[in-house]
Formats: C-alpha cells, sequence, structure tokens
C-alpha cells in the first residue's frame, strides 16, 4: 500500500493525486506525468512527485505465476484430457507472463520519462534561476552607472554654482569700482572747472585796460 508521508490538510492532498493519477491512467492507459497529475490535483510537484512515486511503484510489481500440481485424483480421471487443458493453462499462464513482462518494461520506461520529466523540470527552473541572478546583475550595474552619473551632475551642479556666486561677486566688485571711478571723474571734473574759471579770470583781468594797483610794501 502507499505510505502515508504528507501529514495534516496534506492528506487531501494525497487523496487528490492517487484520484487524480488513476483517472488519468485509466483515460490514456498510461501512466500520467507528474505535470499532468499536479495540474489536475491542483497541489505542488514536491507532493505530486512523492505520491506518484509510490503510486507508480505499486502498479509496477510484476504478477507472479503461481505453479499448482495437478491433482493425483483428476489425473487418474482423465489424465489425457487434463494433461491437454493443463498444457493450455500452462501456455495461457506463459502468454500473460509475457504480456506483463512487456507491461512491466512499458512501465518502467514510463517511470524513466517521469524521472526525467522531473530533471528535465529541475534544469529548466535551474536556467531560469540563473536568467534571474543575470538580469538583477545587469540591473545593479544600470543603478551604479545612474548613481555614478549622478554624483558627477551634483559635482558639475555644485561647481557651476560656485562660478556663478564668483561671477556674482565680480560683477558686484566692477560696480563698485566703476562707482568710484564715476566719482573720480566727478572730483576731476569739478577741479579741472574750477581751474577753466580762474584761467578765464586770469585771462579778463590781463586783457583788462585798467591795470589794478600793485600794493607796494611799506
Amino acid at each position: 500500500m502507499i505510505q502515508t508521508q504528507i501529514a495534516g490538510d496534506g492528506r487531501d492532498a494525497r487523496s487528490r493525486i492517487i484520484a487524480a493519477a488513476t483517472e488519468l491512467y485509466a483515460r490514456s492507459g498510461k501512466f500520467p506525468s507528474v505535470a499532468a497529475v499536479r495540474h489536475a490535483a491542483q497541489v505542488d510537484m514536491n507532493a505530486a512527485s512523492a505520491v506518484m512515486r509510490e503510486w507508480r511503484r505499486e502498479r509496477q510489481q510484476p504478477p507472479a505465476v503461481a505453479v499448482v500440481p495437478l491433482p493425483e485424483p483428476v489425473l487418474q480421471m482423465s489424465n489425457a484430457a487434463l494433461t491437454s487443458v493443463w498444457n493450455s493453462a500452462v501456455e495461457i499462464a506463459g502468454e500473460a507472463l509475457r504480456n506483463a513482462q512487456v507491461a512491466w518494461a512499458d512501465e518502467r520506461s514510463q517511470v524513466e520519462q517521469h524521472l526525467q520529466q522531473i530533471i528535465d523540470a529541475y534544469d529548466g527552473q535551474t536556467a531560469d534561476m540563473a536568467e534571474v541572478r543575470r538580469a538583477l546583475r545587469e540591473a545593479e550595474e544600470k543603478l551604479g552607472a545612474a548613481s555614478t552619473q549622478t554624483q558627477q551632475l551634483m559635482a558639475r551642479l555644485a561647481h557651476s554654482e560656485l562660478q556663478h556666486a564668483q561671477h556674482l561677486a565680480d560683477r558686484d566688485k566692477a560696480l563698485m569700482e566703476a562707482g568710484r571711478a564715476r566719482e573720480e571723474c566727478a572730483h576731476m571734473r569739478g577741479q579741472l572747472e574750477t581751474l577753466v574759471r580762474q584761467n578765464t579770470e586770469l585771462l579778463s583781468r590781463l586783457n583788462s585796460p585798467v591795470i589794478p594797483p600793485v600794493a607796494m610794501d611799506s
């Protein structure tokens, strides 16, 4: 008998697995795949694989042919007829044994296919995991590159802000120097105007017919 390996709610899952496997086997006459049983029973792959192994093993035992000796009283009554019947029975039993052996070989091949399906499924999951890891590495590399670019942009922005501040300081300094230059120009213009006025007064005095008296020292 199939041993119970799934406790608690798993017993119901085990019953569904056995029922699904039996139904699929009855439909096709061949051992169903683990994936088909898992889908029909709505269980996980581990539970389906464990129960299916025992279910297949139970049905893969070759039938034993019991050799029963012919009873002596019957042999005495009709030796020739019973011998013929016996030979026919032995032939039928031999054919049944051969059929059982063929069925055993077929079921063994199906078991091997079942194992290969599990191996293929495992290999597929391994390949999927490798692809996920590769995509994760690529995402991490892109994230690192984006972080580096962000840091470079932040550094450029800080440098630009520093240059802008320096430009503002230079502008303020230039404005201050221009203001001082304007003040100096205004001062020099005032002095120039004073000199021009004084020169005009001197020329006016020189051109006047009346020469003012010159004060003499006593």
